[in-house]
């Protein structure tokens, strides 16, 4: 059973608590958000794609 969150939910990566909607849906149902706040995919994702251009190099 999925939580329900009324003000926001805690970030796994980064621990801050933010708003629903700094995290992404899921698509497996309309309460299912990702575990990690956008900022924090963001970021790692650019991270990884900076070290893979590098490695390229």
């Amino acid at each position: 059973m999925t939580p329900t969150y009324t003000e926001g939910r805690t970030c796994a990566h980064c621990g801050r608590t933010l708003a629903l909607t700094a995290f992404a849906r899921r698509k497996r149902g309309e309460e299912a958000r990702q575990g990690w706040c956008r900022e924090c995919i963001n970021s790692t994702r650019r991270d990884a794609y900076a070290r893979r251009k590098e490695a390229q190099s």
